[in-house]
């Protein structure tokens, strides 16, 4: 029998993950705006790889949790997919950074983006998924 609050934690899950995954995106999305105007206005870490990576890291222990939960409890194989692709893609987009020197920044960024958005598409699935069942499998075990 889960806690009360695993239960509560487990409903949570998905807006979590879209949270994050959101600002991995918005992160990407408007890093190449702050490295313009740096000049002008500072961001340091905000504005680095490494800010980027650290949120990848937070991003994908998420999405493993929560949609693996959702597998196990809707049996819904396209939120199984859409996990599996996002997560494969930000691992790449991370593997690309690090080894591929000479791979363009915006198609790493593009990459990046892109499986953020397949991850909150992942998420947002599973969380109507617990919607239509009015969080019923929230209650089970």
């Amino acid at each position: 029998m889960l806690s009360s609050t695993n239960k509560i934690m487990r409903k949570y899950l998905d807006i979590a993950g879209i949270s994050l995954s959101g600002v991995c995106f918005i992160h990407c999305l408007l890093t190449p705006i702050m490295i313009m105007i740096s000049p002008i206005i500072s961001f340091g870490f905000f504005s680095s790889h490494e800010f980027h990576e650290t949120i990848i890291y937070f991003v994908i222990p998420f999405a493993v949790i929560a949609l693996a939960i959702g597998c196990k409890k809707h049996h819904d194989l396209i939120v199984a997919i859409l996990g599996i692709v996002g997560i494969f893609i930000l691992f790449t987009a991370l593997w690309v950074h690090e080894h591929e020197s000479n791979f363009p920044e915006v198609y790493a960024i593009l990459i990046t983006m892109t499986g953020s958005l397949i991850i909150i598409g992942a998420h947002y699935r599973n969380r109507l998924l617990c919607q239509k069942e009015e969080y019923k499998c929230h209650k089970q075990d």
